[in-house]
């Protein structure tokens, strides 16, 4: 069997900045962890535009004239996709409609909520949940992902943010600005907040990053060398992630950057430099999670300065922005959109299984079923940890980009744990399964796997079991894994050769 497909449809360009494509790069990513095969189809004038880590998938460029003759475009060039995943403001529910012939499920990120939409998941990072700006514009029927914790960042933004959190725990005088007023920039606010930091902060490094494409990258390169400051200017940065962690105080706009900063909780100065950022504005002034300024595009130099001194000035402020913004944002967002897209189980009852990630709030729960005597029995490692050795584990595990924790549910309550560790430099995924011993029996644990499988379906999963628990071995054969020896089980949706002599340490329950 082939990998799935997932075609994303996202342009780029000085007209409409770069905002899209970053965000669809970051699903990317996650759909590509989880073993999809990646196709981004674009027009002509995005292949320059867009951000070179673009280039590590499959691109086709699209001569159709309108919407409609694009989606027949698609359609042909295609065949069949299993996922489509739209972010285009030029595109809505006539287009959407007219790809269902050839795509399985179509996902909308959006930002406006200024058009119907006929998509069966709409995510939009900006607006609060439970709020009906979507209301009629999508089918009744549709999951909606609204909120920061969707927001779509790379992996590189979790793998950064406990090193981001320690920084700012530091109390330090600001040392290093990062200014980035998106990819294009068009209204060159970026020379303005250049000016303000030079103006405002002697002392400090500053960076500014610039896409590529952006008109007026020239005049700022001009400033930079004439400056005769730590300044430096970036284009198409590898590891934004690590420059944001690194840094002391962000200027920014309020585009897909803006959930990035707060994931690495860096005090920020915002301005909206696009109506579309209204959302974004008013959801992070409502938090308390960054220092508006209104003004946005018009802002003058003087006023940048002047928010920049007040955030130079007040260590407390910085502290409670910080603080504030990281709560926000967690850089989980993409795990959270593919569980939303998994297909619907159920145990032998009947009800729902599901999976949602594990929280900090969860710690207790998760003791509690390691602290049952059946749970350790076949366990890994045998000894009860203690509580504080348990609420660690759960704080790396939640932090850490290459494992994914989550909940089973079963009707809508937690009663298990499945988690997924990636191998380095592998496509494998390491599998464990936690059921509480109470609800064994009833096909909970089965339908849980499924859901993992439909999560990994590209991936190779593995599985260690205690030969002595034939419960789980019985589980994992049912499943379709392949017993490898006497404790591994494998699985693939593909024929795949595997080494039965590669490391693995996976186990059939969860232990720190």
């Amino acid at each position: 069997m082939s990998r799935a497909l997932a075609v994303l449809r996202a342009d780029a360009s000085r007209a409409i900045g770069t905002g899209h494509v970053v965000r669809s790069l970051a699903l990317a990513e996650f759909l590509a962890r989880a073993g999809w095969r990646i196709v981004f189809a674009q027009s002509g004038d995005s292949l320059a535009a867009s951000p070179s880590a673009i280039e590590r998938y499959e691109r086709i460029t699209l001569g159709a004239a309108d919407a409609e003759a694009e989606a027949v475009e698609l359609g042909r060039r295609l065949g069949a996709c299993e996922l489509l995943v739209v972010d285009h403001y030029g595109r809505d529910r006539r287009f959407e409609t007219a790809c269902r012939d050839w795509a399985r499920q179509i996902l909308v990120l959006d930002d406006l909520a200024d058009r119907p939409h006929g998509c069966a998941v709409l995510v939009d990072a900006a607006r609060e949940p439970g709020g009906a700006d979507y209301r009629g514009l999508v089918p009744a029927d549709c999951t909606l992902l609204l909120g920061p914790d969707f927001a779509l960042l790379r992996d590189q933004f979790l793998a950064a943010r406990q090193r981001a959190r320690l920084r700012r725990q530091t109390a330090r005088a600001p040392e290093r600005i990062v200014i980035s007023i998106g990819g294009i920039d068009a209204a060159d606010v970026t020379s303005r907040a250049l000016a303000a930091a030079l103006q405002a902060a002697p002392q400090a490094a500053i960076d500014v990053v610039l896409g590529r494409a952006a008109p007026h990258l020239d005049r700022l390169r001009s400033l930079v060398e004439a400056s005769r400051r730590p300044v430096r200017l970036l284009s198409d940065v590898a590891d934004m992630a690590a420059l944001l962690a690194e840094a002391d105080i962000g200027i920014g706009a309020a585009g897909s950057s803006a959930w990035e900063r707060c994931c690495l909780g860096l005090p920020s100065i915002v301005l909206p430099v696009v109506d579309n950022q209204g959302p974004t504005v008013d959801l992070l002034e409502k938090r308390g999670a960054a220092l508006i300024l209104p003004q946005g595009a018009r802002a003058t130099a003087s006023e940048i300065a002047d928010a920049l001194k007040r955030l130079l000035g007040d260590a407390r402020l910085r502290g409670t922005l910080s603080e504030r913004s990281m709560a926000l944002c967690d850089g989980r967002g993409g795990w959270r959109v593919l569980l939303a897209l998994l297909p619907e189980e159920r145990a032998r009852d009947g009800r729902p299984v599901s999976l949602r990630l594990a929280e900090r709030s969860d710690c207790d729960l998760m003791f509690a079923w390691q602290t049952m005597p059946e749970v350790r029995r076949y366990a890994r490692y045998p000894e009860l940890p203690s509580l504080a050795e348990h609420v660690a584990w759960v704080e790396a595990s939640l932090a850490r980009p290459d494992r994914v924790l989550t909940l089973i549910l079963h009707d809508g309550l937690p009663v298990g744990v499945l988690r997924f560790d990636r191998l380095d430099a592998t496509p494998i995924q390491e599998i464990s399964i936690l059921l509480d011993p109470r609800l064994h029996g009833r096909g909970i644990a089965a339908a849980a796997l499924r859901l993992g499988q439909n999560l990994f379906r590209g991936a190779v999963l593995h599985a260690e079991v205690d030969p002595a628990n034939t419960a789980s071995r019985r589980l994992f054969q049912q499943a379709g894994f392949h017993a490898i020896d006497a404790r591994r089980f494998d699985w693939s949706h593909e024929p795949q050769t595997i080494d039965p002599t590669a490391p693995t340490s996976a186990a059939a329950e969860v232990s720190p």
